[in-house]
């Protein structure tokens, strides 16, 4: 029940933010020093040799896609590659649909992964995790749809060491509420997310800040610090 609420407000939160998350993200991330291009640059360097080929086509799934903005990217640096697209609100998805970057869009949760065991080569995410309630089934999930030796490039906003967990846990939501429309949020830090993804099977391959003053989260109140986290399904 708990959980049903939660999503549901994510996706009112979401379905009310489609018109301007463009332009209210893309400056956001550039005051990190990096946009999403740089930002599927990054991914791409970190997630190994992927190479596609009509007999071994490359299936990439990107799971909270919003608008499409790393989609695109990711399309434009790889374009004979699949690449599918999930996200919680339909007003997002419909804009995501318009830059055609998408071989197929799904609406759903990253709870409930609608594509078969061992599927994918690739799962992207960013900026989507904090909005997860259930954290472990999502991870679960992304170690199911995974093939053997696949990865994951997980992209979030991390709670740094310097922030207590219950007052991080207020000050976030009460920051969600005016940044993400009301969304409820579930940040953690990057060493908790990376035991996250052992405790549910991932082995964890590389982690780093992506901000490029790597001071910027424990300087200012309130702010997270970007970073990656990439892990793999063992063969």
């Amino acid at each position: 029940m708990l959980s049903r609420a939660w999503n549901a407000a994510l996706s009112a939160s979401f379905d009310a933010w489609a018109r301007s998350y463009d332009q209210d993200v893309v400056p956001m991330l550039a005051r990190r020093g990096h946009g999403y291009l740089e930002l599927a640059k990054v991914i791409l360097e970190h997630v190994g040799g992927l190479t596609a080929s009509p007999a071994n086509p490359i299936l990439c799934f990107e799971l909270g896609i919003g608008t499409g903005v790393l989609g695109s990217a990711m399309h434009r640096l790889r374009p004979k590659w699949q690449l599918y697209g999930l996200d919680i609100s339909a007003e997002m998805l419909r804009r995501a649909a318009a830059t055609g970057a998408y071989a197929k869009l799904f609406h759903g949760t990253a709870e409930c992964l609608p594509v078969g065991s061992g599927t994918v080569d690739l799962l992207v995410t960013a900026f989507m995790m904090h909005s997860v309630m259930r954290r472990q089934v999502a991870l679960t999930e992304m170690l199911r749809v995974l093939k053997p030796g696949g990865t994951l490039a997980l992209v979030d906003l991390y709670r740094t060491t310097s922030r207590w967990p219950v007052i991080s846990s207020v000050m976030d939501n009460i920051l969600s509420a005016f940044h993400e429309r009301g969304a409820p949020s579930r940040y953690a830090s990057i060493d908790e997310m990376r035991n996250a993804l052992r405790q549910v099977g991932f082995s964890v391959s590389a982690g780093r800040c992506l901000d490029a003053d790597e001071t910027i989260a424990q300087r200012k109140t309130g702010k997270r610090m970007h970073g990656l986290i990439v892990a793999t399904r063992e063969r």
